[in-house]
């Protein structure tokens, strides 16, 4: 559930494609280029979806796997979301994030 002015929007996780953290606010990108900008830390969206899907790759981003569409291997890692925001990998989570990816799609 994402708060609104006027209440609660329930969004379904298959329609978040990342989560990205702007200081102690986090935008929620949605599918049909809807966003939420919510006074919550990336932090706290990370331990709610992590086992749901959700991987945070950079400090500044919490992607849904699903939404991924290509991965860019080399000295720049990122990978393309499926609303073509490219998304950068930090170097210290890209083993693990490779590692992560391994038991969900065929790399």
């Amino acid at each position: 559930m994402i708060p609104v002015n006027d209440g609660y929007n329930v969004i379904d996780l298959k329609d978040i494609i990342y989560c990205e953290a702007f200081d102690s606010y986090t935008k929620i990108q949605l599918i049909n280029n809807a966003s939420h900008l919510i006074s919550k830390s990336l932090k706290e969206y990370e331990e709610m979806l992590s086992d749901k899907g959700f991987y945070r790759v950079h400090k500044s981003f919490l992607i849904n796997i699903h939404h991924i569409v290509k991965i860019i291997k080399g000295l720049g890692t990122a990978v393309i979301m499926s609303d073509q925001k490219n998304i950068p990998i930090s170097a210290r989570k890209k083993d693990e994030f490779f590692t992560q990816l391994k038991g969900v799609i065929n790399l």
